[in-house]
């Protein structure tokens, strides 16, 4: 008999539906028939393009409220597990109301610290107050997601994708599950390819990695980015636009290094950022901020580096820049990822979720 689950996800355009792949695929992978569903009709975010996660996903834009929340009805309805990816309002705010009609369970995903950041009911009142005054319209949403959170309180299951947010919100570790793709490159070269996998933001601290690596000048290291390039483009700089996941993980294996410099905010100290992963199934040498959940992650099998700290990124490149240090380092990386990270390791916390949630 098939076994269905439906995921609402807040939009297809944005990276969120990176975390609705991984939950797709582990159910996927337990033989469910799974659809994906989102309230607006953006376009699919680009590195998702063409797979089959992509054609299982729905944006319900073109409904009103109405409308919209009939389909979604009629979808849980015909489901044996509903699952909201994030606590956001066009996620879990609208699955819930479902959930409270039907006396169901329900699964809710975390896999960043959302309701940490814009809950009025999770931090100081003097910081309460400031986003109350800066970003109303969003605080009020997420207080409403909050007393959902409440009210549903013992009909949700949740699964998060680390141990920073499991201290928060508890639940069952399902990390950022990834295939066991092909190891990269053998670490030869002695002018290595630093990879910044992901859209160039401030907060993901491309300045720092680009200040860093042209402090050794043009012949040290190259610097290759997913993303357009800037006014400012340097020599040693490689701007290859955006990519689909494929490509991306394709220009990875072919680089030395993947450098994941995370500047130091609330939304980082919950954050496991899925290219870190990524670069440790490659087998590259993974250069990090020192954040709690990559901490968690990495472990040994990589650099760390204080987040922000120009000198310290300068001195991890430094010792990266020696093919025997990125050989050690990346093979201990690549075997922790396959141990922790790959479906088959992550299948059994997720199967446990769906078990809970179905009385299986």
């Amino acid at each position: 008999m098939t076994r269905r689950a439906v995921i609402v996800t807040p939009s297809l355009g944005e990276n969120s539906l990176g975390r609705t792949m991984v939950t797709w695929t582990l159910l996927s992978e337990l033989g469910w028939e799974v659809s994906v569903v989102a309230p607006g009709d953006a376009d699919i975010w680009q590195p998702v393009v063409g797979t089959e996660f992509a054609s299982a996903c729905q944006g319900l834009g073109s409904l009103d409220g109405a409308g919209r929340a009939d389909a979604l009805a009629d979808l849980a309805a015909r489901s044996d597990v509903v699952i909201a990816t994030k606590a956001l309002p066009e996620s879990f705010g609208l699955l819930a109301p479902i959930v409270d009609a039907t006396g169901r369970r329900m699964i809710l995903d975390y896999d960043d610290p959302d309701q940490e950041v814009w809950s009025p009911y999770s931090v100081p009142l003097w910081r309460v107050s400031a986003r109350w005054g800066r970003h109303p319209l969003i605080a009020l949403k997420m207080a409403r997601v909050a007393r959902w959170r409440h009210r549903l309180n013992g009909r949700i299951e949740y699964i998060v994708s680390n141990p920073q947010l499991q201290r928060s919100h508890g639940g069952t570790i399902v990390p950022h599950a990834r295939t066991i793709g092909a190891r990269g490159a053998d670490h030869t070269s002695e002018k290595p390819t630093v990879a910044f996998i992901g859209t160039a933001r401030q907060h993901k601290g491309i300045d720092e990695v680009r200040d860093a690596v042209a402090g050794f000048g043009p012949e040290r290291f190259k610097l290759v980015v997913t993303d357009e390039a800037p006014p400012d483009a340097r020599d040693n700089e490689d701007w290859v636009g955006r990519l689909p996941f494929e490509a991306a993980m394709e220009l990875l294996r072919s680089s030395d290094i993947a450098v994941i410099p995370s500047k130091s905010t609330p939304f980082t100290h919950g954050q496991l950022p899925a290219k870190l992963i990524d670069g440790m199934m490659a087998g590259r040498l993974v250069i990090a901020s020192d954040l709690p959940p990559i901490r968690w992650a990495l472990g040994d099998a990589g650099i760390l580096f204080d987040a922000g700290n120009r000198q310290a990124l300068s001195a991890a490149l430094e010792r990266g820049a020696d093919p025997a240090t990125r050989r050690v380092l990346g093979e201990r990386a690549r075997e922790s990822a396959i141990e922790r990270f790959s479906i088959d390791a992550c299948l059994p916390a997720m199967k446990a979720v769906v078990e809970r949630v179905t009385g299986a």
